[in-house]
């Protein structure tokens, strides 16, 4: 009796069975593929899936789990995973992401005030002086409160502080 499977007719990583007397080929378990000319794995390297996985034990596979940190965002670019805190949040990634605290509410002394600005005015050699009322914050003479004048001089809060301005 001639056995259908000697020499086999199968491709690589196909096995053959007798069946009726007629070669049967199918792929070994987990590759895929034309049984009578080659089966292979899923995968054998990254290249071989899609961008967004990665090859892991000859299966295309999400690689992200197990990568980041806790609260941390995956996103696998190019087979590669990408380890992100998700926004307002900060930290290392690859460690561990906490929200961002919210920004404390402003202090009495960081809200604008408004004080007097006197600002001297020149024409033609002569000066005029008026009085104008501002907001003021971190620096009293940026921006200009008196436009585009030569001096400012504030008080009482900044104890005079003077500024000749161009």
């Amino acid at each position: 009796m001639i056995n259908p499977c000697s020499p086999s007719p199968c491709g690589s990583g196909a096995v053959c069975r007798e069946v009726h007397n007629s070669a049967s080929c199918t792929c070994i378990f987990e590759y895929y593929g034309d049984p009578f000319l080659e089966c292979k794995p899923e995968c054998v390297q990254n290249s071989d899936c899609p961008a967004n996985k990665g090859c892991v034990q000859n299966k295309c596979r999400d690689v992200c789990p197990g990568v980041c940190g806790t609260s941390a965002l995956c996103e696998v670019v190019n087979h590669v995973p990408m380890c992100s805190c998700p926004p307002n949040y900060e930290g290392n990634p690859f460690v561990h992401c906490t929200p961002i605290p919210p920004t404390p509410a402003r202090k009495e002394s960081e809200e604008p005030f408004f004080t007097s600005v006197f600002c001297l005015v020149k024409f033609n050699k002569l000066f005029d002086v008026f009085l104008r009322a501002a907001p003021v914050r971190r620096d009293p003479c940026y921006p200009n409160p008196c436009v585009s004048y030569v001096l400012v001089n504030i008080t009482p809060r900044t104890s005079g502080l003077s500024r000749i301005l161009n």
